[in-house]
């Protein structure tokens, strides 16, 4: 109980001392399955989700990576306004290649995941994180900071993996995308611009 007693009363004073508009989405208890998705804590957890929609008078959700997302339970999801999807595919490590059919392909197996949600919940479902950083050893796991540097593909690893994302469609299924890493790559930089601005779908 204090744990979420806590939690409740330091995300309400941080969105308090911020300048948030009434579209600002709140993403909470990222990535914590296990408390997500253990009976035993699922009233505690809607009751935050209630307290924190009335205190902040925002739209709260929260964010799992993938192979997680589907194991939540169910009266936590009903009790979101959307369900945030961390996605982070990933590629064989190919060192000095980007294959563009492999990343368009990785993508595609997230959309199942997604159609079931929105099917089950009826609830809008955000890509709350994704992204990668501009590395060919990344490809093989996407959601890794510290991937040194042996390997930069001047842009094309970046460029690549939104490139497949776009095509995958997994965006028609979604609400909204937040990106995670820096985009230092300026293909993908005005791949995201051309997407954002409706130039391609």
């Amino acid at each position: 109980d204090n744990f979420f007693n806590d939690y409740a009363n330091s995300v309400s004073a941080a969105c308090t001392s911020l300048s948030l508009t009434t579209d600002t989405k709140l993403a909470i208890l990222n990535e914590r399955w296990d408390l997500v998705n253990e009976k035993m804590y699922a009233d505690k957890v809607v009751k935050l989700i209630n307290d924190l929609k009335t205190a902040t008078k925002l739209s709260v959700g929260i964010s799992f990576v993938q192979q997680y997302l589907g194991d939540a339970q169910s009266s936590v999801y009903s009790a979101c306004d959307f369900i945030g999807l961390n996605a982070y595919p990933t590629v064989t490590d190919l060192k000095r290649s980007v294959p563009f059919a492999l990343i368009a392909s990785a993508w595609q197996q997230v959309a199942p995941i997604v159609q079931s949600l929105i099917a089950l919940y009826h609830k809008p479902i955000y890509l709350s994180e994704t992204g990668i950083e501009d590395n060919y050893e990344a490809l093989e796991d996407p959601s890794n900071w510290n991937v040194g540097s042996q390997y930069n593909s001047q842009g094309e690893v970046q460029y690549m993996y939104f490139k497949g994302l776009f095509a995958s469609g997994i965006l028609d299924y979604t609400s909204a995308m937040w990106i995670w890493f820096d985009v230092t790559s300026t293909k993908a930089q005005a791949l995201i611009r051309q997407y954002a601005n409706g130039v391609i779908n």
